[in-house]
């Protein structure tokens, strides 16, 4: 069946059931994009669309499926990765603009059954119930790069054509495709449309604003020293774990750590004091800490519905607890939440009844809450898709708001740690995938972990031993030296050229010696060897 076969105007029928259906139009970008997919179709089965989130491609999606019903395909199956944005979809969409519409994400197949013309489904349940179909028009279909669940639904269906929709494809992704999806279906067309490419193509349209802000949430006296500790090799046991644990405390704060450390206890042997110093304490971490400087700079009341994001259920729950003091209505999204009160919650939120939702990674996909004009990172995901996925939750427009309004998104960072270094990555991991986030104005300079070193020097009057830094011992290079190797003089000095020449002798201090090669590198602090004094090194 050619998808073009079908030649009236249709595109003023279909935006007379848009506004008389949902009660508004099409943009004119929207209609050009919707006219490349169609032709597109002509001359591959397979095409995928990235347009920005807020940009409104779900009004393409319901265009095309219309389309190809009015084409002559009987069988169209609009696919949600999520049984949560199944039923959002369908009530708030599909159902509204389609008749003889039905809808399976429970494992039934009665809708399929009963022959419906377009059923909106999951990948898992549609795979069961093997229906006839001939369109599949995919949302998240970033999730058919790389996951088998989709792969196996795409092959297992065999529709004729596959129209699929996503904010972002990122390069890593596109090669990804089961070979049985390329074998099948050639490989996709891909139509990637960034704001900027959507303003030239409708001069009306005006991207979403927004305006970022940084915070630093400064650890602690005992988290510091649990930091530092890690950082400088001190801790001991599997070195993953402990890398995990340190970018666990810098990331999401004393809860998530200690829960972690509790869990990966057997794979630390040496537990360092510092670490049960700090899992001992009273108090909030520091992540928990600058939440509230965040949201007392930009009032609950002034922002209502807030969202914040954390990729540790570990940390929303002492979020919450932060909260409570602070005053207003909190709700936790969680995997933990079943999908009624996950959609009870974003309900209550579009009602007002919501002050704040703090939010896991299932929020990041799915929560569609047009009115939050405030955002809060506290952690910075190295994925771009789900760096972009936690964007698009705040610069989607809302009600009454066809040209954005202004939104404010704050990222809370730990000063003197990697997490400075992950925005940067971050964003380019973006840039490089043509996403534009110029709204995103980094205002730093010297918050990475190059600042810890400079700390550590400016703490001893500008002047410390090298040993001192990357062993944390006041001890002479010639005490280190007999400790080390063979008292021997002709072993002795071997070993002194290859201290100064190598880091072989600071591997045990783990990513810092890493740091300190970069703060040298970059003329932060300097390097000299003091041949009247005992110690020698000297940075």
């Amino acid at each position: 069946m050619n998808p073009l076969a079908y030649t009236m105007d249709w595109i003023d029928d279909f935006k007379g059931l848009l506004e008389k259906s949902l009660g508004f139009s099409m943009y004119p970008y929207q209609e050009r994009v919707t006219e490349d997919v169609i032709a597109s179709l002509k001359n591959s089965r397979f095409v995928v669309v990235s347009m920005p989130t807020g940009s409104g491609k779900t009004v393409v999606e319901l265009a095309v499926a219309y389309y190809l019903i009015r084409s002559g395909h009987k069988n169209v199956i609009p696919l949600e990765p999520t049984r949560l944005l199944c039923d959002q979809m369908y009530h708030n969409f599909w159902s509204k603009v389609f008749q003889d519409v039905g809808e399976e994400y429970e494992g039934e197949c009665s809708s399929f059954q009963q022959g419906k013309s377009l059923i909106v489904s999951t990948p898992f349940t549609a795979s069961k119930c093997a229906p006839k179909v001939d369109s599949l028009i995919v949302d998240e279909v970033h999730h058919a790069f790389g996951d088998p669940r989709y792969s196996d639904a795409i092959f297992d269906l065999s529709p004729k054509f596959i129209v699929g929709f996503t904010a972002l494809l990122p390069s890593s992704r596109r090669y990804k495709l089961d070979t049985r999806i390329y074998n099948k279906f050639g490989s996709p067309i891909l139509l990637t449309y960034d704001f900027k490419t959507l303003a030239e193509i409708d001069p009306s349209f005006h991207p979403p604003k927004a305006i970022a802000d940084l915070f630093d949430s400064e650890m602690d006296g005992l988290e510091d020293l649990a930091y530092e500790a890690m950082m400088m090799g001190k801790v001991k046991g599997n070195k993953d774990t402990v890398k995990f644990l340190e970018s666990t405390l810098y990331s999401y704060g004393k809860r998530a750590f200690c829960d972690s450390l509790e869990r990966l206890r057997e794979k630390v042997k040496d537990d360092h004091p510092s670490l049960q110093g700090l899992c001992t304490s009273d108090g909030p971490g520091h992540k928990a800490r600058a939440l509230k400087q965040v949201l007392s700079a930009y009032r609950i009341e002034d922002f209502r519905p807030v969202l914040i994001f954390t990729s540790r259920k570990a940390t929303a729950n002492e979020f919450e607890a932060t909260l409570a003091s602070i005053g207003g209505k909190v709700k936790v999204l969680t995997g933990d939440a079943s999908k009624e009160e996950r959609k009870e919650i974003v309900n209550e939120a579009k009602r007002g009844d919501v002050d704040v939702i703090v939010s896991t990674i299932v929020g990041e996909e799915g929560v569609d809450i047009p009115e939050a004009k405030l955002l809060i990172m506290t952690d910075v995901p190295q994925s771009p898709l789900r760096f972009y996925q936690r964007l698009g939750r705040l610069i989607r427009k809302g009600e009454n708001e066809r040209e954005g309004g202004l939104k404010y998104l704050v990222v809370t960072l730990t000063p003197k740690t990697p997490e400075y270094d992950n925005l940067d990555e971050a964003m380019r991991n973006l840039f490089n995938e043509g996403v534009d986030v110029s709204y995103i104005v980094e205002k730093k300079s010297g918050k990475g972990p190059v600042a810890r070193v400079i700390d550590m020097v400016e703490k001893s009057n500008g002047e410390v031993s090298f040993l001192q830094v990357t062993h944390g011992k006041d001890i002479s290079l010639e005490e280190y030296m007999m400790r080390t190797g063979d008292k021997r003089n002709v072993e002795r000095n071997a070993m002194f050229y290859e201290f100064l020449t190598s880091k072989s002798k600071v591997k045990e201090a783990g990513e810092f010696s890493d740091y300190l090669d970069r703060a040298i590198r970059e003329g932060e602090v300097y390097y000299y060897y003091d041949v009247k004094r005992t110690g020698g090194n000297t940075i």
